[in-house]
């Protein structure tokens, strides 16, 4: 058990206040970066990224991209969070996208199958569509938060109870 003067407790405490904030600050990046993943999951199966991406597992191409800010404090408090951009901007706000020109890459011909029979061309004139907006960054921070709250009450409890006033 510690024993501290009155003028040297508030002096302490300050210092003590300090030395929370590396562990506050990486439980709060453990919870933003399981956020991010969460959010690339979402976009990989829902929307636009399930028929850009076909749900495929492992990162989000650069083209739609989830970042995590960095935590910085301001005050009292701690402030952190996910941004998008690309693709994942698009589902996430919703918009349209403009009318643009389909080539095929690899061959001469883009052909596909309808119920009238097989088609073929060497183009074709996308006349661009209107996407519903589908917020997963927010889903995904709401649904870390529980955690990332968890995480917060944990590393305090472990750095009082190091510092041995519990």
């Amino acid at each position: 058990m510690a024993t501290f003067t009155p003028d040297g407790f508030a002096e302490a405490l300050l210092k003590f206040g300090k030395e929370l904030d590396k562990p506050i600050t990486n439980a709060m990046r453990r919870g933003l970066h399981r956020a991010r993943n969460r959010a690339g999951e979402l976009f990989r199966t829902r929307g636009v990224g399930r028929t850009v991406f076909g749900g495929k597992k492992g990162k989000v191409p650069v083209r739609a991209s989830f970042k995590r800010t960095g935590v910085k404090r301001s005050g009292d408090t701690f402030k952190g969070g996910l941004y998008v951009k690309g693709l994942a901007a698009l589902q996430e706000t919703g918009g349209r996208t403009f009318a643009h020109v389909i080539k095929p890459k690899n061959k001469k011909l883009l052909v596909w199958a309808t119920s009238a029979g097989m088609f073929a061309a060497r183009w074709v004139a996308h006349p661009g569509g209107k996407l519903p907006a589908f917020p997963v960054v927010k889903r995904s921070m709401n649904e870390e938060a529980p955690a990332i709250q968890n995480d917060l009450d944990m590393e305090l409890k472990t750095s009082i109870w190091a510092k041995g006033l519990a």
